[in-house]
């Protein structure tokens, strides 16, 4: 069963990957300049899955790492300690 730690930790990592996406997409809509370039098919569908994949491998690196007990998260501080 999830610990309140756990919680939190994965609350930080996941605010973390929306907030890139945030600034991804705001780079996107207000700062790229357009072309007539295409995009292959399959760099499409790559770049589609790539922050669902980084968030599913966060979720599992986190769950992991803390049942292994090798960090610890301060919530209070926003520190992230690494145990020996």
């Amino acid at each position: 069963m999830a610990t309140q730690q756990q919680h939190t930790d994965v609350s930080v990592v996941l605010s973390m990957l929306s907030l890139q996406v945030a600034r991804r997409l705001y780079e996107r809509l207000f700062m790229s300049a357009s072309s007539n370039a295409r995009m292959h098919f399959l760099h499409y569908v790559l770049g589609m899955f790539f922050y669902p994949a980084v968030a599913f491998t966060a979720l599992l690196h986190l769950d992991s790492m803390q049942q292994k007990g090798h960090y610890s998260l301060d919530s209070t501080a926003g520190e992230l300690h690494a145990t020996p």
